[in-house]
């Protein structure tokens, strides 16, 4: 079923009207004048266009007085006018049209947006033939014109006017019109109507679309506002510099970050709302309220250093930024502060002025060191060159040429000391310095070092107590003998250099798996702001007393690097005047190796016809060395065999299957005593090598094993080491 709404909107209802009243044949075609009045140029233009476009004739008039004088020269077909129009509104224009004295009614269609339903009044009132809306469809416009043509026929033969009386918004109207004229304008008026609706319906839905669509679009935004939000949140709270805001003027912290609260331990609710100075340091209360008087001023404070305060009372260095939040008309609101935790950059700035502390004092030291060295070479260089040309005079008797031995020999003894703690410390400032075991008797390590401090206590009139530990009498121990032995002789010499009387002690038991010394002495003490700094380099109690008890200032060191690279510990204790006790331990490591223990009934080490039967090869090319090991071991009954390179010693290995043993040099020309043992050892594993070397660093040791040597001495080589290592290996 098609409905009434239905066939005005296809825009053939007045088509069906036609038909229904149509009685002659079709008509013949003919021109078709149309007369627009409309006051806007460019709508005029635009209707005209569309007009002529779909070949109708077209005459304009701008308003209602132009078009009247237009009407006396022409007849149009149809007008078309707007309505609101100076001079004469399109209303006025209907009436005088209606009005004039024609045989042929010239039908008038008003543009309307019939925003007004007295608009509809007013056309019945005027005369009016159609209404048709702004703005209007091309199609919509082109209908109406065919219609109004169309039924022109039936205008003439049907011309009843009627007059209805009626009051309209609180007026009294009468319209006077005939009924096609009142039909036509009224279908019009609702066709119009029902466009209008339809377009506010069409419009309706396509704003429903649009708000459906809107509401898909702010509900994502929303949703990704929120992520947006809570990301910057994230970012704002766990930031790793801290973010705090402060009102203007009053100080009141209105916010801070999480990063600020975990730095300090404090709540958020005892830091917002309070003032922002109980955040501060003590220290720094009176520079931040100065700063923030100067931020009220400027809006500003930059790279200010400041201290907050933890929940538990401690120190939190910040480098402080703050930019001021201001309004529309520039006023500052609050301040935005920037807080940087420096508290790594302040440690790293203490580092480095220690280290710059060090170093200077290490400067000052060494240049004290080297002032006092020269002064410490000097001395024994003098008493050896100076007694060396005493021997050389004449008159001299026996007993002085003993004194004069005896004083060179100490020189020769203080010089070496001297140049050996220089080499040490080098090896291990250089990390050269390596520890080497070996099998010895601890017993006779310690009576060498007390028999060799004897003559220095007896000239200065102290007491050197050691009670010798039976339990040690054949108690063989792994370790590193020769650095055990510079330890000692460094700490019981310091000990006895700087005792003026009393005793010096030397006390050592095991404890476990541990060797515990103690040197005890009654000398000067030290003072206990300097118990560690004793032990660094070139250090001694007073730099002062150097010129009173002389030294290097490297015992000390030297005796903790070697206690520390055998695995060990040191420690001081001292009074002032009292004395003092240096302990130290170090592994306890026993060994089953046996070791040379032969001695006269005067306690002196024999070797009378110790090794009759056996061979021994030295290769030397140092003519005192050889005059020296020769001389030891004269009364031993060992058959020598020398050789003065080490090509001669690989040729007297391989020729003399008597030989025992070798002492090899190390250095010695044509071929060097380490390539003469890699030669040995390649057709004679079995054969002892025994290195001898007068090079410094104690690595030159550990590489002679490595070559294959079984051990090594180093020069200058003491009776006693060179018997025990011979017995070692021959006995």
């Amino acid at each position: 079923m098609i409905t009434l709404n239905e066939l005005v909107e296809s825009g053939v209802f007045f088509f069906l009207i036609f038909l229904a009243m149509e009685k002659s044949d079709k008509p013949i075609k003919k021109r078709i004048d149309i007369l627009i009045v409309e006051d806007s140029l460019t709508q005029s233009m635009q209707l005209k266009y569309l007009l002529e476009k779909n070949h109708y004739h077209v005459m304009t008039a701008e308003n209602g007085l132009d078009a009247l004088t237009l009407l006396e020269k022409c007849d149009p077909t149809i007008i078309i006018s707007d309505i609101c129009m100076p001079e004469m509104d399109g209303y006025e224009l209907c009436r005088r049209v209606k009005a004039l004295d024609r045989e042929k009614e010239i039908p008038v269609i008003l543009l309307t947006s019939l925003s007004n339903p007295e608009d509809v009044i007013e056309g019945l009132e005027c005369g009016a033939d159609n209404f048709i809306t702004k703005p209007y469809a091309e199609n919509y416009l082109l209908s109406h014109i065919q219609q109004i043509i169309a039924n022109q026929s039936l205008r003439h033969t049907e011309r009843i006017s009627i007059g209805v009386e009626i009051i309209f918004a609180g007026k009294r109207r009468f319209i006077a019109a005939n009924q096609q004229q009142m039909l036509t304008l009224l279908i019009s008026t609702y066709e119009a109507a029902v466009l209008k609706s339809k377009e506010l319906l069409q419009t309706q839905e396509e704003l429903q679309t649009l708000n459906d669509q809107l509401e898909v679009i702010v509900e994502e935004r929303t949703i990704e506002l929120k992520k947006n939000e809570q990301k910057y949140l994230d970012l704002y709270d766990n930031a790793p510099t801290m973010f705090m805001s402060v009102e203007y003027q009053t100080g009141i912290v209105i916010d801070c970050n999480e990063t600020l609260l975990k730095k300090t331990g404090f709540k958020r609710s005892e830091v917002i709302g309070n003032h922002f100075s109980t955040r501060y340091h003590p220290n720094s209360i009176e520079q931040a309220k100065k700063n923030f008087q100067l931020f009220n001023e400027t809006g500003k404070i930059e790279d200010l250093e400041l201290e907050l305060i933890t929940v538990s009372g401690e120190k939190v260095p910040v480098l402080m930024n703050s930019t001021a939040v201001r309004d529309e008309n520039g006023n500052i609101l609050h301040g935005r502060s920037v807080l940087q935790d420096i508290t790594k950059l302040k440690q790293t700035e203490e580092e480095l002025l220690f280290a710059k502390d060090k170093a200077e004092e290490s400067d000052r030291l060494k240049s004290a060191f080297l002032a006092n060295m020269s002064h410490e070479i000097r001395t024994p260089m003098n008493g050896i060159i100076g007694f060396s040309q005493l021997l050389g005079g004449q008159g001299i008797s026996e007993k002085e040429k003993n004194k004069f031995i005896e004083a060179i020999e100490k020189s020769t003894n203080q010089l070496l000391h001297i140049i050996t703690d220089i080499l040490d410390i080098s090896k291990i400032e250089a990390r050269q310095e390596t520890t080497i075991k070996t099998v010895f008797n601890l017993n006779e390590l310690l009576d060498e070092v007390v028999t060799f401090f004897s003559p220095m206590v007896n000239q200065k009139n102290l007491t050197l107590l050691y009670i010798e530990n039976q339990s040690f009498e054949q108690l063989k121990i792994k370790g590193d003998a020769v650095k055990l032995r510079q330890i000692l002789i460094n700490l019981i010499g310091n000990a006895i250099k700087f005792t003026e009387k009393g005793t010096v002690e030397l006390d050592i038991k095991t404890s476990d798996d541990r060797i515990i010394f103690n040197i005890i002495d009654t000398g000067i003490g030290i003072d206990p702001s300097l118990h560690t700094a004793i032990f660094d380099r070139f250090r001694q109690v007073e730099l002062t007393y150097s010129r009173k008890y002389g030294g290097t200032g490297l015992g000390l060191s030297l005796a903790k690097s070697y206690i520390e690279m055998m695995g060990g510990t040191i420690s001081v204790n001292s009074i002032p005047g009292e004395g003092s006790t240096f302990r130290f331990d170090i592994p306890l490591i026993i060994d089953g190796v046996p070791i040379f223990d032969n001695k006269s009934e005067t306690g002196e080490i024999s070797i009378t016809n110790l090794w009759v039967d056996k061979t021994l090869l030295i290769a030397e090319d140092e003519e005192l060395n050889l005059l020296y090991i020769q001389t030891a071991l004269k009364s031993s009954g060992i058959k020598i065999i020398i050789a003065r390179n080490g090509i001669e010693a690989v040729e007297h290995c391989k020729t003399n299957n008597e030989i025992s043993m070798v002492l090899m040099d190390i250095k010695m020309p044509e071929m060097d005593g380490l390539t003469a043992t890699r030669i040995i050892k390649s057709f004679n594993k079995r054969l002892p090598i025994i290195a001898t070397t007068a090079y410094a660093l104690s690595g030159d040791g550990l590489k002679c094993l490595e070559i294959g040597c079984n051990d090594y001495l180093a020069k200058p080589i003491k009776r006693e080491h060179l018997y025990s290592m011979i017995n070692k290996y021959i006995s």
